[in-house]
């Protein structure tokens, strides 16, 4: 038989062991191109673009319209018109 527990872990014990895994949102930053929120230092997956350049080739649709938005609870809402 292994190694048990010599007495119950209380409730204030176990949450105060946990009080420091609670896990952070991304950090997101607009895209200096298209503005849609994405995480530093990455390229972005719509246009392309990392630091004003173009870095990678988008195949597929067009874009003909962006917005992108915070809403009043900080989460960023990106809406596209897409060509087809």
């Amino acid at each position: 038989m292994g190694p048990l527990p010599k007495r119950k872990v209380s409730k204030g014990r176990r949450n105060r062991r946990r009080a420091h895994d609670a896990l952070t949102p991304p950090n997101l930053v607009p895209c200096d191109n298209c503005g849609v929120p994405i995480p530093h230092h990455q390229v972005c997956p719509e246009c392309g673009y990392y630091r004003g350049q173009p870095v990678v080739e988008i195949k597929g649709a067009t874009f003909t319209a962006l917005s992108v938005a915070m809403d009043p609870t900080g989460a960023w809402h990106a809406q596209c018109v897409v060509d087809v």
